[in-house]
């Protein structure tokens, strides 16, 4: 889809599916095809290391995860007036510092080719991480979004999420259940007999 012209991309298929694989075979073909310099990959901190494990392991692609500490060093070894942010090809960052008013003015220096952001759900009306998204976002030729929870319930919240960074151009979403790549759908539930301690029973009481 992205080949052949979308710019905004919803993956949104169901947890464990490989939406990481999906957003990183992404960035693979634009990069291969010299469509893409610089790509910023945008999620929670927890996850830092492990896209730069899959995009290295899976893809080749040697991505470069900041944080502040990393940031103090690039400004203490790049030359002066070097925008470390512009000095890696991909970059992955926590959104808390991306949003963060001096971080983000950094960031909107740098022409960005691809922008992807996980747990996107968590880029609600009215936020921090929502509006630093839209400005990156709406800068870049392509914009990813990842999410296995996308819609809450609130469609205002996912009119939100749809129109970040928006361009003119709509948002293309995939979604996948389990069902769809012929795996088992339902649940299993066992029930356990289980026998409190007494701080355990204080604490239920």
């Amino acid at each position: 889809a992205v080949l052949r012209g979308a710019t905004r991309v919803l993956l949104a298929d169901a947890v464990g599916l490989g939406k990481t694989v999906e957003a990183g075979l992404i960035l693979a073909e634009l990069r291969a095809r010299h469509l893409v310099d610089h790509a910023l990959v945008l999620c929670p901190a927890g996850l830092r290391e492990t896209w730069v494990q899959e995009l290295r392991d899976r893809f080749g692609i040697a991505a470069i995860a900041l944080d502040q500490a990393s940031l103090a060093m690039s400004l203490q070894t790049l030359p002066p007036g070097v925008n470390p942010w512009a000095a890696h090809p991909v970059i992955v960052a926590s959104i808390d510092l991306v949003k963060r008013p001096e971080v983000l003015a950094a960031v909107e220096e740098v022409p960005f080719d691809l922008v992807m952001a996980d747990e996107a759900h968590h880029l609600t009306p009215a936020s921090d991480r929502g509006r630093a998204v839209d400005r990156i976002g709406s800068r870049a030729p392509w914009l990813v979004l990842v999410s296995a929870t996308p819609h809450s319930g609130d469609q205002a919240a996912f009119d939100y999420l749809a129109a970040l960074g928006a361009l003119g151009d709509p948002l293309t979403i995939f979604r996948r259940g389990r069902g769809d790549i012929g795996l088992p759908d339902g649940r299993r539930a066992r029930v356990l007999s289980v026998t409190p301690t007494p701080d355990e029973e204080r604490l239920l009481a």
